[in-house]
């Protein structure tokens, strides 16, 4: 998840400097699909981590004492 999040941010700013150039910096395809990928990386990441949460969870207040 951390890596989604590091993609998202370096994606983001690097299409915000892109923009700001006016045409004299090209990659902005790459920058947005960039900040895309970590956008659902982090989607998934945080999906997994919920579900994997909730796992644990109902272990845990199922586990029997004797």
């Amino acid at each position: 998840m951390a890596l989604g999040s590091l993609a998202y941010f370096l994606g983001r700013a690097a299409v915000n400097n892109i923009d700001s150039s006016k045409g004299a910096v090209g990659g902005r395809g790459m920058a947005v699909t960039g900040w895309v990928v970590g956008a659902v990386a982090m989607a998934i990441g945080s999906a997994v981590t919920l579900v994997w949460l909730v796992v644990v969870l109902v272990a845990v207040s199922q586990s029997t004492t004797v």
